[in-house]
């Protein structure tokens, strides 16, 4: 029996082996840093912008905004985008600047819990060019506890798409 013969299949046993137990190392990572359940805003959610005006000269957005649905919402992801065929892509922050609330997230107050229904709000937002804000996306969002942690989950049944003028 040839010896090279051998030590070639011992290798390729070993190449596999090695293989599979990579495969379940990250496969018990992953699953253990993934929530169990999918995180789903509920049903009847919904925010509408009452009013908006801008401030051409400080580049500044405000909006007045109310909760429509039925549930409490904790906050949104606003994009803007300067051309109207374009998907919103530029994240704007609340203005005066608040850590909490940038890179295009917005956290209603906790204290509050969250932007109740029929609750109206009016915030401000600085975007960042002198062109003008032709689109805007308003992607609500709740805040579920799984294993402790917090996670946000999007309403992606809620989203407002709004063309804004003179802005």
């Amino acid at each position: 029996m040839n010896k090279k013969a051998i030590s070639e299949i011992v290798s390729y046993v070993l190449l596999i082996a090695i293989t599979l137990s990579i495969a379940s190392i990250v496969y018990v990572y992953i699953s253990f840093y993934m929530p169990k359940e999918e995180q789903k805003c509920e049903e009847n959610t919904a925010m509408i912008l009452i009013d908006y005006s801008c401030n051409l000269s400080q580049n500044i957005l405000s909006l007045e905004i109310k909760n429509k649905g039925q549930h409490s919402i904790d906050g949104f992801l606003i994009y803007a985008s300067y051309n109207v065929s374009k998907n919103p892509d530029i994240a704007l922050n609340e203005t005066p600047t608040n850590s909490r609330n940038n890179n295009g997230r917005y956290f209603f107050s906790k204290m509050t819990g969250g932007l109740k229904p029929e609750e109206e709000e009016t915030l401000s937002f600085a975007y960042p060019s002198s062109n003008s804000i032709k689109l805007l996306r308003l992607i609500p969002f709740i805040i579920t506890e799984n294993n402790g942690k917090s996670n946000i989950a999007l309403c992606n049944s809620a989203i407002l798409n709004q063309i804004l003028e003179n802005c």
